[in-house]
């Protein structure tokens, strides 16, 4: 709601008066938003440690905050962008911590957000659509995860929304199997040309002349 109403307005003061990016704080800080937020986080540890159910995220504080929104897994550096320009370059194999997603964001490995936590938003559609790894995250973890900026690591997100960032070193063998580009066996399709009637196209061709084209062999793995 805040961002609604007083976006536009601070984005408008922010190039000039750099004190106008603390609004959103002052307005949810001197409100019950802070305390119910707290009570909401500590129901979260709660609720994780006794389903057993928990994220695993370069085991930082308050982890309950995070939650997947589309799965998939992705390998990369961790970039943390705290300010989002419109000319900024991003890498197709990269993995990003936004503030604030850019609106014309490309094709990353992997996303993870402070404020695109709606699953029709353009961030969570463009992830959806192309099978990228894609989570939303309080601002205070965003903080406590730009220690680890440029750390090589593996990103996860599941099914149920566990979300998993960890060192590349640390990976499981058989995470490292993920990434292992399978070899395919393929077999050419040959167009035997000197069957092809050009000269009539109207004209029916008999069975005995039509043109074959074998399978494809697909691999065992397939």
């Amino acid at each position: 709601m805040v961002r609604a109403n007083y976006f536009p307005v601070i984005n408008l003061y922010k190039d000039f008066e750099p004190l106008a990016n603390g609004f959103f704080d002052d307005r949810v800080r001197s409100s019950v938003l802070l305390h119910l937020g707290l009570a909401v986080s500590r129901l979260g540890d709660e609720f994780a440690r006794e389903a057993d159910f928990s994220n695993d995220v370069l085991a930082i504080p308050d982890q309950s905050a995070i939650r997947g929104l589309n799965p998939g897994y992705a390998a990369g550096q961790l970039i943390v962008v705290t300010e989002s320009t419109k000319d900024m370059v991003l890498s197709p194999d990269k993995i990003y911590v936004f503030y604030q997603a850019p609106e014309n964001l490309k094709p990353v490995a992997g996303i993870a957000t402070v404020t695109e936590g709606n699953m029709v938003s353009h961030v969570q559609l463009l992830a959806r659509n192309l099978g990228i790894p894609n989570a939303v995250v309080s601002k205070e973890n965003m903080e406590a995860i730009r220690a680890f900026h440029l750390l090589d690591v593996f990103y996860a997100v599941s099914n149920k929304g566990t979300v998993i960032i960890k060192p590349w070193f640390t990976m499981a063998p058989w995470e490292f199997e993920l990434f292992k580009k399978k070899k395919e066996r393929e077999e050419k399709i040959s167009v035997p040309v000197d069957r092809i009637l050009l000269d009539n196209p109207t004209s029916s061709i008999s069975t005995s002349k039509c043109i074959t084209i074998r399978k494809s062999v697909w691999p065992e793995s397939g």
